[in-house]
């Protein structure tokens, strides 16, 4: 379910690059027509897994900018007034749709962040991994590789102090125990770190 969330997530964010990246004269019928129809699949995978939200309430700009390639049909001309108009709505559909994918990144690493705060130093020896392995895509290591990929900016600036709490996360992943000191100062600093990420203002 997660991954298609994000699989249509990144599917609209590519649609919208494409017109985004386009001139007037770039935007073609052909074009239009067959992301429509690609949209048109989108949608349909959309209503299967959303549990009853609408596309239109979660992607408004995305939705404006489908209806305006829907209703270009094959009779019409091109304009230069039509074309500039679907490059401005995929403009606001790809901010749109970057803030979507920036809210699942933060849901999951405040996810994970609940987790770490909620360690046992005792036993955490065992867990390590399973933060740092970015073979594990729910992990808060994969999470903020997914955000930096995404160009979504540097997040050790964004956030100095998760940054710190992976950085220790890090250097103990080697399975190399540690005295129960040093992992209880980790979960620790997770509590500060979910703080921090709870508090970042997607604009």
């Amino acid at each position: 379910m997660k991954e298609d969330f994000e699989k249509i997530g990144y599917t609209l964010r590519e649609i919208s690059e494409h017109f985004c990246k386009k001139t007037p004269r770039e935007v073609t019928f052909a074009d239009a027509d067959n992301y429509d129809y690609e949209i048109s699949e989108i949608f349909q995978k959309w209503q299967k897994v959303s549990s009853g939200v609408p596309f239109e309430k979660e992607f408004p700009c995305f939705d404006a900018f489908w209806e305006v390639l829907a209703s270009w049909n094959a009779q019409e001309c091109w304009t230069h007034e039509r074309a500039e108009r679907i490059i401005r709505l995929a403009e606001k559909a790809l901010k749109e749709i970057d803030d979507y994918l920036k809210k699942r990144i933060i849901e999951g690493i405040v996810k994970e962040l609940e987790i770490l705060s909620s360690e046992n130093s005792r036993d955490f020896f065992y867990s390590v991994e399973y933060y740092v392995d970015t073979y594990y895509e729910d992990s808060i290591c994969a999470l903020i590789l997914k955000w930096e990929q995404s160009g979504y900016g540097d997040f050790d600036a964004l956030f100095p102090i998760t940054a710190s709490v992976v950085a220790k996360l890090k250097s103990v992943d080697d399975w190399i125990e540690r005295p129960r000191e040093v992992y209880a100062d980790i979960i620790a600093s997770a509590k500060d770190a979910l703080k921090e990420v709870r508090e970042y203002k997607i604009s």
